[in-house]
């Protein structure tokens, strides 16, 4: 989910936005990843409320962070896309038909992305300008600047998994022009090839928006990252039996959800993750030597360009009203994190 910026942050260096506030104000707002529709409301409402706190209108809702509006769009520092779901059955689709573990774990991600670009672009010019502004009071002779790197950008960081390395597209994503076949509901393998193949698309989303952000000067960069084997509900999809013994054997080999959390913390908070040289990691540790090599697919630059602009065809013919998808309804339930 979105979270509102200034989170904690910790460490020395330079006093910034980002880790000035050690304790926030903590709201919820619903966001259903498994309906487009649930994910634009809530772009739209949170935009509108940052706004209102401001004394302005609500930023545009739209791709482009050039895109104006009747005064400056809140400010969103770090965007954390954190949706898991195994899909309880083959067959699962999302509200506008498309494949459950795609639609919800990746297409969704990708279009709230998108529709709060507004407000990372605003966050990333804040932290921008306070990186610049402690850089030249340390050149003055006034300290504070610190080491580790520049942190002038708002952080996208979005949970993958080893998993990806399973995952696997259709030869139509590369060769048809609709990017049939994977992405519009017809493969209903279920279960593992589903998460694998969204956490997959994860990976390339995450490459791709760090290599077009900062080709474009967007002071927003991208991260992904491994949590490791986590313990939550998410293995809840199992059969009874199953999903008995998991849960007794697991509890003393998987991380729990802090440990897990830990990592994406990292990746939000740590001094130098900010820095625009360093977006596209993929992380499984707490330090930039412990960054891992994702799987040949995931760094397939051809497909990474392939699979957002298959995303942001069906975002744009979601918002012209088309739908897209590949027909059929939401249906049934899946384990989530």
């Amino acid at each position: 989910e979105g979270g509102r910026g200034g989170g904690a942050g910790g460490g020395g260096g330079a006093s910034t936005p980002l880790r000035a506030a050690r304790v926030g104000h903590v709201s919820a707002m619903e966001c259903d990843l498994s309906d487009l529709a649930s994910v634009r409301a809530f772009a739209t409402a949170f935009l509108a409320r940052g706004a209102a706190a401001a004394g302005g209108a609500p930023a545009a809702t739209s791709s482009s962070p050039s895109s104006s509006s009747s005064s400056p769009p809140p400010r969103l520092h770090i965007l954390v896309n954190n949706a898991g779901i195994f899909p309880a059955k083959a067959g699962m689709r999302t509200a506008q038909g498309y494949e459950m573990g795609w639609g919800a774990m990746a297409l969704a991600h990708h279009y709230l992305t998108r529709l709060l670009m507004p407000a990372l672009v605003a966050g990333g010019n804040e932290l921008a300008a306070a990186e610049a502004a402690a850089a030249a009071a340390a050149g003055e002779g006034g300290g504070g600047g610190g080491g580790g790197g520049g942190d002038g950008a708002a952080r996208v960081v979005t949970t993958a998994s080893f998993g990806h390395n399973g995952g696997r597209f259709d030869a139509s994503l590369s060769s048809h022009a609709r990017g049939e076949g994977d992405l519009r509901g017809e493969v209903t393998d279920g279960f593992f090839p589903s998460y694998g193949r969204a956490k997959l698309a994860n990976v390339l989303e995450t490459f791709e928006a760090a290599r077009r952000w900062r080709a474009e000067g967007v002071p927003v960069v991208a991260h992904t990252l491994h949590p490791g084997a986590v313990l939550t509900n998410i293995w809840a999809v199992a059969p009874p039996g199953l999903r008995q013994w998991f849960y007794a054997v697991s509890a003393f080999v998987m991380r729990s959800a802090d440990q897990g959390g830990a990592v994406m913390a990292w990746l939000c908070l740590a001094r130098g993750n900010g820095d625009v040289a360093r977006s596209g990691m993929y992380s499984a540790g707490f330090a930039a030597d412990a960054t891992r090599t994702a799987s040949a697919a995931a760094r397939d630059e051809r497909l990474a360009a392939r699979h957002w602009e298959v995303c942001e065809m069906h975002c744009d013919a979601f918002e012209a009203g088309g739908g897209g998808g590949g027909g059929g309804g939401g249906g049934g339930g899946g384990g989530r994190r």
